[in-house]
């Protein structure tokens, strides 16, 4: 049975699941098939959301960076949104920063990510708490992700594409 995340100490990933045929059929109505969410390591899980203060089913966005997993982001079908506690920042779908392919994507969030993958763009990345609001005030927190490790991956990228919502964050 999930339980409520720690607040501090080390990084324990959560056991995640396959995906439930309704979370599959969800990313359907989204033009993103399953084979795409499988590649891309979507993931379902039981865990402890701090929305409702109970234990939910979610999905569940991996961030892998070097193999490993060092983050994940879950939503629920309401679109509330939690992170694992003690996780590191980086961008969703990291390792593809280290391919240093020439035109890079980066969207507001994962399932605009998982849309260009479908496509068949593989040089894809997306930022993990979405674009910043913009009379948000403290944004070195914000942009905590864009590390050194992270700035120098993007020396040999010859052309970066900002994908945004059209909304006022985008």
């Amino acid at each position: 049975v999930p339980s409520k995340p720690k607040k501090q100490g080390e990084y324990k990933p959560s056991e995640l699941r396959p995906l439930k045929t309704a979370e599959i059929d969800y990313f359907k109505t989204r033009g993103i098939a399953e084979r795409t969410l499988f590649d891309a390591g979507v993931r379902g899980c039981t865990r402890w959301m701090p929305q409702t203060k109970e234990d939910t089913n979610t999905i569940a966005f991996q961030f892998i960076k070097g193999n490993k997993r060092v983050n994940t982001k879950y939503r629920t079908g309401k679109k509330e949104m939690a992170q694992d506690a003690n996780a590191e920042k980086c961008f969703y779908n990291f390792d593809v920063l280290k391919a240093k392919p020439k035109r890079l994507h980066i969207t507001e969030g994962e399932i605009d990510a998982l849309t260009l993958m479908e496509v068949n763009f593989d040089n894809v990345v997306s930022v993990p708490d979405g674009a910043p609001n913009p009379t948000a005030n403290n944004l070195d927190n914000k942009f905590s992700y864009f590390t050194e490790e992270a700035m120098k991956l993007f020396d040999g990228i010859k052309e970066v594409v900002l994908v945004t919502d059209n909304d006022e964050n985008g």
